[in-house]
């Protein structure tokens, strides 16, 4: 059995910019090594591909007799490329200076340069202070610790350094269970706000809890060690969270507000920003998903402007894991927001397909379903079927979990597509499956029973399409419980549609 080759060196190629390519050329042709020209060789087949081939890479290396030892030519150049792009974005932010000043002190410190390893801690610190990097001040105060006695004093010559060691030991202590509460009040928020996620996605009895419970949880996380005032992230967290338990309770309008105040709070604290423009970028969202439930799309376009502005920042283009996460906030809100006004077409324009194509695998697997699910929506409303299904079949394939309603109402347009193109047959299926689990899914949703019952009764009986048709708009319109202009608009279609 051939072994799959390894395709990280491609994977690792292909998300280089322009700028970071020329940047490690121009680093390893200045080398002058003699293998340099091996390497750009190497590099530039690679770059050159669409895919990854180990065949047509050898053959292509073979010209120069350059396929000798190639596993280990392509490692090396591996470890070569991620040294370049260390270098490259060495002073490109905040949380790369950390890491970099971690390296300079472990160098001086080995060397025994304890003063200049003390004077880099110091920097280190500030940093990590200012910026509120506190993950990285655990490795500092590891470092305080080893540099205490080395540079405090080797030897307990007598009692004054012994107690002198004592107090900075003991602070030393005291600091790193303050960083240890704070982390752990940290992930105690993050979690509060996992389950809440968990609420709105799934909706199963297994992952429910009452509000209230979310309530007394978040006071009591307030209440423990570290005091919340003392830490802006905690400050940040608290808002956001009590914004999802309002929007939970269906206090729509409180949600808003909540959410808008701390968007603005974020604002003036621009370090924070700086570092934590995914933070920035997920409460944009947050708060645009909530004006749309509030009916408040008067501003939704200004923080749309924002965060396509975040597209076009130097630290977002190069990275793509923030690229692909705030064009998917950016993509999806734009989408849900022409098709909230039933602007179908200009839904469909907004959509950027080039960017999406080369981003699509880094988005988040749930953001990834709501923006299949109004790419589906809009192409359905457009009556360009062919496209709708497309999106659709993506959707009903995928393993991603979702609310149980948004899934139904996707098999919903799923039923009237196949009904539009004429395959009556996969609707009847749906409705008599031997499949316990398609079964369930369609009796638990009442629209969609609906919706496919009625479907199955005109194909069979096209004569009594009218009579069926006003059944199936009066009570699909009583079982519906949220009328957004969506669930208009499927009215609209199905009196207009079924006749035809």
């Amino acid at each position: 059995m051939s072994k799959t080759p390894d395709t990280k060196l491609f994977e690792l190629i292909k998300s280089l910019s322009q700028t970071e390519k020329r940047y490690f050329k121009v680093g390893v042709g200045a080398s002058g090594g003699n293998n340099s020209h091996q390497f750009i060789e190497l590099f530039d087949c690679i770059a050159s591909m669409d895919n990854y081939d180990e065949n047509e890479l050898k053959k292509a290396l073979n010209e120069g007799k350059g396929a000798k030892h190639l596993a280990f030519r392509k490692s090396h150049l591996y470890d070569t490329i991620l040294s370049s792009l260390r270098n490259y974005h060495k002073n490109k932010s905040t949380e790369f200076q950390v890491l970099n000043l971690l390296q300079d002190i472990k160098i001086t410190f080995d060397r025994g340069l304890f003063l200049q390893s003390e004077k880099l801690l110091k920097k280190l610190k500030r940093i990590c202070k200012t910026y509120n990097l506190n993950q990285y001040l655990i490795s500092v105060t590891f470092w305080e610790q080893k540099l205490i006695g080395n540079l405090k004093g080797k030897a307990f010559i007598d009692e004054s350094k012994y107690e002198t060691e004592k107090v900075l030991v003991q602070a030393l202590i005291n600091e790193q269970q303050e960083l240890l509460s704070y982390l752990k009040k940290g992930m105690k928020f993050w979690s509060l706000r996992i389950a809440l996620l968990d609420l709105y996605r799934f909706e199963e009895a297994g992952l429910k809890k009452p509000i209230e419970q979310f309530k007394n949880e978040l006071i009591a996380c307030l209440n423990s060690d570290p005091p919340n005032q003392n830490h802006f992230e905690f400050i940040v967290q608290t808002h956001t969270i009590n914004s999802m338990i309002y929007y939970f309770e269906g206090n729509y309008n409180a949600s808003v507000n909540a959410q808008k105040k701390l968007i603005h709070l974020l604002e003036k604290e621009q370090k924070f920003i700086k570092n934590n423009i995914n933070n920035y970028a997920s409460e944009i969202n947050n708060f645009l998903a909530a004006s749309f439930d509030a009916d408040k799309t008067d501003d939704v376009e200004k923080w749309l402007g924002v965060l396509k502005a975040l597209l076009s920042n130097i630290d977002v283009r190069s990275n793509v894991y923030l690229n692909s996460r705030i064009f998917s906030f950016y993509q999806i809100n734009s989408l849900r927001y022409y098709n909230y006004q039933s602007s179908y077409q200009e839904s469909l324009d907004c959509f950027d397909r080039e960017r999406y194509l080369r981003l699509k695998k880094y988005i988040n697997p749930y953001k990834h379903f709501q923006l299949q699910y109004n790419m589906a929506v809009a192409y359905f409303f457009r009556n360009d079927f062919h496209e709708a299904l497309k999106w659709i079949n993506s959707i009903v394939n995928s393993s991603v979990k979702v609310r149980p309603m948004d899934m139904s109402f996707i098999r919903v347009l799923l039923y009237l597509t196949h009904f539009k193109r004429g395959n009556f047959f996969i609707i009847e299926n749906a409705c008599n499956s031997k499949d316990k689990t398609i079964r369930i899914n369609v009796d638990s949703n009442p629209p969609e029973k609906l919706i496919a019952t009625y479907l199955t009764k005109i194909s069979l009986k096209p004569n009594t399409v009218k009579e069926l048709q006003k059944k199936l708009i009066s009570e699909y319109d009583n079982a519906v419980t949220d009328k957004n202009s969506i669930h208009k608009d499927l009215l609209i279609f199905l009196k207009k549609e079924l006749l035809k």
